[in-house]
C-alpha cells in the first residue's frame, strides 16, 4: 500500500523546514506517474522500516552535478 505523502500528522519538523516541504508538496501532481511508482515504493519501504522501529538506511547521490565531482 503506497504511502500518502500528503499525510503529515506523525512529522515534526523544524519550522524552516516544514515551509520547504509545504512548496515541494504543492508540486506533487507535477511529477511523472512512473516516477511518482517508483517514490511510492521507497516511502512504503521507509514506513515499514519505521514501524519495526528500524532504521531505513539511505545513500542520496547527486548525478546531476557528478562530472563536476570528478573533476
Amino acid at each position: 500500500m503506497p504511502v500518502n505523502a500528503r499525510d503529515t500528522r506523525s512529522a515534526e519538523l523544524r519550522p524552516e523546514l516544514a515551509a520547504s516541504v509545504a512548496a515541494a508538496m504543492a508540486d506533487l501532481d507535477l511529477i511523472p506517474t512512473e516516477r511518482r511508482a517508483t517514490l511510492d515504493e521507497l516511502a512504503t519501504f521507509i514506513a515499514e522500516r519505521r514501524r519495526a522501529g528500524e532504521q531505513a538506511e539511505l545513500i542520496f547521490i547527486c548525478t546531476h552535478n557528478s562530472r563536476r565531482s570528478h573533476m
